[in-house]
C-alpha cells in the first residue's frame, strides 16, 4: 500500500485506523471520527492515522554526548495528558552546545527558561520539549539509559490522538503476492507499525470447513468421505495449536534442565 507518508507492506487482513466521513464512527464511542478498516477494504483517497515518523538509532559521537547530558543533567516527566523532556545547564559553552544539538534534532519548538538569579545564584538555562512524538524520537535516537528506563509511560496506555502527527492519504492499494508476515499482538490491542496506527492482527478469515477439507483429502487418497461435522472457527484451531506448542516448549525446557542437573552430578 502506498500513502502520502510512504509505502507499507501488510497482510490483507491488517487493520488500519481510518477517518470516517461526517465524524460518525462505528466503534463504542458514537462520536469517534475513526474506525478500524482492513487493508483489503481500503481505497485511494481515504485517510489513515499516522502517529509518528520512524527513526533509526544514532550511534554517532554527538548522539552519545547528548545521551550523557540527558542522563546526567536531564529529566523526563510524564503525566496523564502530556510529557516533558528537559536538560538544564548553567550559562556556558556546554549550554550553547546543548541548544545547538536540540535545534539539529527537534522538529518542534523548545523552550529556553532563564532564571534571573538561577539555582544557587547562577544563571541557568533549561531546554525542554513538550511534544510527545518528538520526545519519543529523541530518546529513541540517542538512547540515554536512565531516561529510557522510565520512558514506557510515553506510549503505554496513552491515547493515539495525543501523539497524532496527521493523517496519511492512501494513494494505491495493490496485491504484493505471497511472502512471510509477522503476527503482532499487544495487551492493549493497538501498536504503532511503520508510523501507522495498527491493531492486533488476528488472522481469522471466517470458519474453515475442516470436515469438507478432510473429505477432499481422503477422496484423493481413495478413502470414503467422512460424515460432515460443524465448521470449526480458525481462531479456535489456532488457540489449540498455541496450547500444544506451549506444552511442548515447557516439556523441552524441563528436559534441558534435567540434563544440566545430571551433568553437574556426574562431575567429580
Amino acid at each position: 500500500m502506498t500513502t502520502s507518508r510512504g509505502p507499507i507492506r501488510v497482510n490483507y487482513e491488517h487493520p488500519f485506523l481510518v477517518r470516517v466521513e461526517n465524524g460518525v464512527g462505528t466503534g463504542p464511542n458514537p462520536r469517534s471520527r475513526w474506525k478500524w478498516v482492513k487493508a483489503k477494504d481500503l481505497t485511494p483517497g481515504q485517510q489513515i492515522m499516522y502517529v509518528v515518523s520512524p527513526w533509526q538509532e544514532d550511534r554517532g559521537w554527538d548522539a552519545g554526548w547528548l545521551a550523557g547530558i540527558f542522563d546526567g543533567e536531564g529529566s523526563l516527566s510524564i503525566s496523564r495528558t502530556g510529557a516533558t523532556l528537559a536538560a538544564s545547564q548553567r550559562v556556558s559553552d556546554t549550554a550553547d552546545r546543548i541548544e545547538a544539538t536540540f535545534k539539529e534534532r527537534t522538529d518542534s519548538s523548545f523552550t529556553i527558561k532563564r532564571s534571573q538569579h538561577g539555582f544557587g545564584h547562577t544563571d541557568m538555562r533549561q531546554y525542554q520539549v513538550n511534544d510527545r512524538k518528538t520526545i519519543m524520537r529523541l530518546l529513541g535516537q540517542v538512547r540515554p539509559p536512565r531516561l529510557l528506563a522510565k520512558s514506557a509511560g510515553l506510549w503505554e496506555g496513552k491515547s493515539l490522538g495525543r501523539t497524532f502527527d496527521g493523517p496519511a492519504e492512501v494513494t494505491e492499494v495493490r496485491p504484493y503476492g505471497t511472502g512471510t508476515i509477522a503476527r503482532l499482538s499487544t495487551s492493549t490491542s493497538t501498536y504503532i507499525a511503520g508510523g501507522f496506527a495498527s491493531h492486533n492482527s488476528h488472522w481469522d478469515p471466517g470458519a474453515l470447513n475442516i470436515a469438507k477439507l478432510a473429505g477432499m483429502a481422503k477422496a484423493i487418497l481413495g478413502a470414503p468421505p467422512p460424515v460432515v461435522e460443524p465448521e470449526v472457527p480458525m481462531w479456535r484451531i489456532l488457540k489449540r495449536l498455541t496450547a500444544v506448542e506451549s506444552r511442548q516448549r515447557a516439556h523441552n525446557e524441563a528436559i534441558v534442565t534435567l540434563r544440566q542437573r545430571l551433568a553437574r552430578m556426574e562431575k567429580p
